[in-house]
Order: structure tokens, then sequence, then C-alpha cells
């Protein structure tokens, strides 16, 4: 018989901190599946967790029993949260509240915990907690903000986008912010994708016929069909910058690091002071990819970083048949990347990253997810791209 108990080694302890459905505000509603609506859901925990990180509090100390916890919400499973559904019907049957408690149950939370007398709890009225969802305003930075193909009805300005989605592994920066891995948001949309001017970007991206308008979003927010809102599948899956130190400050899509489905961002910082952050794009045969900041990090002045991963330089991974690896640049203008091959400036080459790496000659990799921060592999990348820059000065 399998033993399905959990096991955990002798001298440790677990304890459910927090559950789907959870207050982490002293408002927050009770949990009632039957009752659950966006509004409620927005203040509660979150559904199906990804990145996990405990942050001391407050920041740069190294307390182990007061900190803040951030946890991303990958995806949904609509007939598993809701009685009366099937994983073949549940799409017809969810309704509206339902959708509306689906969006806010993705995303972030970012809440306040404390050790006390060997056990944990939520800190329910702590300043730092908040819900990022699929309705939270959201800026866009670096060189797609503006463009317009980002521009839609609710913002002309391409500079503002309502919500997150699909939020999976990420990693936390030196200065101690959240970069969220915006992985697969194609599967959010729905409707005839070839009335688009760009439908070959559109399968590029994944567009999967199959696995579409799998929240049935679409029948609440008609932003989220390409009919209505030809641009708005554009300004998601992108990497995500979020303070949790700050509540006011608003999360931003920082569009410098490319767009694709990211798995995660991880980052190392460079003998020099600059930073690098590797991103895998978990989808089959697609590639992995670096972008390393044009200035280095200021670790005496946390606001002086605020907007340095807007500018750098982002690469893709090219495996030598040698086994050695280089990183070929991905900038507009460069090599293959140019005007006449569709990229006039960098906004396109980081509005089409993946059709930007075919071209240089990435090597496709078996669906590429995440690299761990303590590796010695990507350390050793760090090192590499010091070296190379050395020699090409000197």
């Amino acid at each position: 018989m399998r033993d399905t108990a959990d096991h955990w080694p002798e001298g440790y302890e677990r304890q459910i901190l927090a559950r789907w459905g959870d207050a982490l505000f002293a408002d927050s509603p009770e949990f009632d599946i039957a009752t659950l609506d966006g509004k409620a859901a927005e203040r509660q925990f979150g559904y199906n967790n990804d990145f996990t990180q405990f942050l001391p509090l407050p920041w740069g100390e190294k307390s182990s029993d007061h900190g803040l916890m951030v946890v991303s919400h990958e995806y949904a499973t609509p007939f598993l949260m809701f009685p009366g559904l099937t994983s073949e019907d549940y799409r017809e049957k969810l309704t509206d509240h339902q959708i509306r408690a689906i969006m806010a149950a993705l995303g972030v939370s970012i809440f306040e915990v404390r050790k006390t007398d060997g056990k944990w709890a939520i800190v329910k009225d702590g300043k730092y907690n908040r819900r990022i969802h699929m309705s939270t305003e959201i800026g866009i930075s670096g060189p797609a903000a503006g463009d317009d193909r980002l521009k839609t009805k609710a913002d002309p300005t391409g500079r503002i986008v309502f919500g997150t989605i699909s939020n999976c592994n990420g990693g936390i920066t030196p200065w101690g912010t959240m970069l969220s891995g915006e992985e697969g948001a194609m599967d959010v949309f729905a409707g005839d994708y070839k009335k688009l001017p760009n439908q070959d970007l559109v399968e590029r991206q994944g567009w999967d016929e199959d696995e579409n308008d799998i929240y049935s979003v679409s029948r609440i927010e008609p932003r989220f069909k390409f009919e209505e809102e030809p641009n708005e599948w554009m300004r998601f899956d992108w990497v995500v910058e979020i303070d949790p130190f700050d509540p006011s400050a608003k999360p931003v899509k920082r569009t410098s690091l490319g767009r694709m489905t990211h798995e995660g961002a991880q980052r190392c910082v460079a003998p020099d002071g600059r930073v690098a952050v590797f991103m895998g794009d978990d989808d089959d045969f697609e590639y992995i990819y670096r972008f390393v900041t044009r200035d280095p990090w200021n670790p005496n002045d946390r606001a002086a970083n605020k907007d340095l991963l807007d500018h750098g330089t982002l690469s893709v991974a090219k495996f030598e048949s040698d086994g050695t690896m280089r990183w070929i640049p991905l900038i507009a203008g460069e090599g293959p990347l140019s005007a006449e091959a569709g990229f006039k400036n960098q906004a396109d080459v980081v509005l089409a990253t993946r059709a930007a790496a075919d071209l240089v000659g990435a090597t496709p990799m078996d669906g590429p997810e995440g690299l761990h921060r303590a590796s010695p592999h990507r350390q050793a990348l760090c090192r590499h791209d010091r070296e190379r820059r050395s020699a090409s000065q000197g």
C-alpha cells in the first residue's frame, strides 16, 4: 500500500500558514464557497501557489521570526474549486461571480507573518499586506512602453495595463523587489486571432486552439477577446516587478526583459555590480535568456534602483557542439535583426522576442524553466560576461 503521509526530518515541524481563501486583512470576509466573488477574493489568500519567498522585516535585517511572505498564484482549476463542475463543462457553467473570484484569486499575495511561541501566524493588520490580481493597475516601462501595439481603448497611452496573468516562478532583486514571470497568458484570451494583423506573432507566442479562454474571462471582460481589443494580448507575458516593502508602489511590467512564457526570473550580481536576470521560456523548443543591466545596482540607496531594469542588454543562449555556450545579444539593427526583418527598434525586439531569438540561431531547449539563485553554473555565466566585457575593452 502506498504511503500517502507527509514526511519531514526529525526536529522539524509542519504548519499550515495560509490556505486558499484565508483572510489576509482585518476586514477580510470569511471564506464561503457559496458566496465567493471577486470582491471577497481580493481580500483573501490566492489559489495554487508557485513562487514562495520569506523576506525578513525590516528590509535588510536577518530576522527569522518576523517578515513578509511573497507568494505567486499561477493558475486556477475551476472544476476543483467550485462544486458541480467537471473538466468538460466548467467553462459554460461558471457563473459571473465565480469568474470574478478566479480573476482575484490569481496573481500575488504579500502578507506579514510573525512567529510567537513557536507558531507562525498572519498579521492581518500588517501595513505591507496586499493582493495583486487580474484587475490590479500595473505600469508598463522599457522600450515597448507607449508603443502603438500596446495601446487600447482603456489605455490610449500604452503605459498602463490592468492585471497580471499566469504568475509562475520569479526571483528577488538585490534591492528587495519581486520579479514575477508571466507564463502562458495566451490561454486566457479568446476569439478569432486570424482577424488580427499580426496573426503570425500570435501563433509564435503559443496560441493553442484547444487551450484558450480557460477561465471564461472574456464573457465578462471583453478586452480578452481578440475582436474587441486586438492589442490587449500583447500586454501580458512579461516580467512584473513588485515592491513588497512599499504597498503604494505600482507594479511595473519591465519590457526590456522580453516577452515570452516566463518560468522565472532569477538573478545574480556580476563583480562589477551589474545585475543579470536569467529567464527560461518554459515551452517546447524554446530558449534561455539573460538580461544584464546597463548600470550597477546601488546598495546604499534602494530608491536609486527603481528603474534599473529598464536599461540593459537582452541576450539569448546558443550552445555549441563542443559544449561551450555564448550569449547572443538581441539588439535591433545588429546582425540579422534588421529593419528589413521587422526589427526597426528595440520595441520590435521585445514584443517579438521569440522571433528575434529564432533569427539569431539560439539553441532550442526542452521546456527550460528556472536557474537556481545559488547555481555555480549561473555564477559562472556572470563571470563569463565580465571576462568577455574586459576582453572587448582591452
